[in-house]
């Protein structure tokens, strides 16, 4: 059977090319360091600081499965809020712990999976590599930083107002592949997404697309042979 040829490449960036902890959790860290807690009481303080981060808006529990920070997925809440509703959850101003500080500390755990960018770097001599992701504004900005390579577009969640596996979400994947590669008729056929959620991959193969799933592990060993399965299904589809 004749290899397929795909002609952009979306890729989701947590637990693909980033690795990260639970944002719950990391603004519990971020908040410990603004306003350590008192010696004996860091359990009241952090079910007072989620309670207070839940009053506000900010986590929201009402939908079962889903994360409990939707709203800043798909941009109800603005980084903006967030920043304001954590100072008044971990009880101090901005003064004390301005915006460039905090938004230091919440992405300090956000590191990046080198043998993934490589792989996508070189993928890239080929087709169009955008991220596509449910995550924060930053991210993308993030992993060029901190290895060179640059996607050649990226479609965030709270831009979009959806996220994955909506069909709004993957329709405007499609729509940035479409104008970086300045062809209209690119569409779901010839394009493949990598994400670390099955349901993801389903929902865009219902579309037509190819999907991989692959979550990057922490062992080297694993990842290594991860990494070689990723090129031989990539392989299929005549990349890289």
């Amino acid at each position: 059977m004749e290899k397929t040829k795909v002609r952009a490449l979306f890729s989701d960036l947590g637990n693909v090319v980033l690795r990260f902890c639970n944002r719950t959790d990391r603004l519990w860290q971020v908040a410990k360091l603004a306003a350590p807690p008192p010696f004996g009481l860091e359990d009241r303080r952090r079910r007072e600081f989620l309670q207070s981060l839940k009053s506000s808006g900010i986590l929201d529990d009402s939908r079962p499965g889903e994360d409990a920070a939707w709203k800043l997925d798909t941009g109800v809440v603005t980084q903006r809020q967030l920043y304001r509703a954590f100072l008044q959850a971990a009880g101090c101003n901005e003064d004390a712990f301005p915006p460039e500080r905090f938004w230091m500390a919440y992405s300090s755990d956000l590191v990046v999976i080198p043998p993934v960018c490589d792989l996508l770097s070189e993928v890239q001599q080929r087709t169009v590599v955008i991220a596509a992701t449910n995550g924060e504004t930053w991210s993308a900005d993030l992993v060029y930083r901190q290895t060179g390579f640059q996607f050649d577009g990226a479609v965030m969640s709270w831009q979009v107002g959806h996220k994955k596996p909506d069909h709004e979400f993957f329709e405007a994947c499609l729509a940035k592949a479409r104008a970086v590669q300045g062809d209209r008729t690119l569409n779901y056929p010839d394009c493949v997404f990598i994400d670390d959620i099955q349901a993801y991959c389903d929902g865009f193969e219902k579309l037509g697309g190819h999907a991989i799933q692959f979550e990057a592990n922490p062992c080297p060993l694993t990842l290594a042979l991860q990494m070689n399965k990723l090129r031989l299904q990539l392989a299929e589809l005549r990349l890289p």
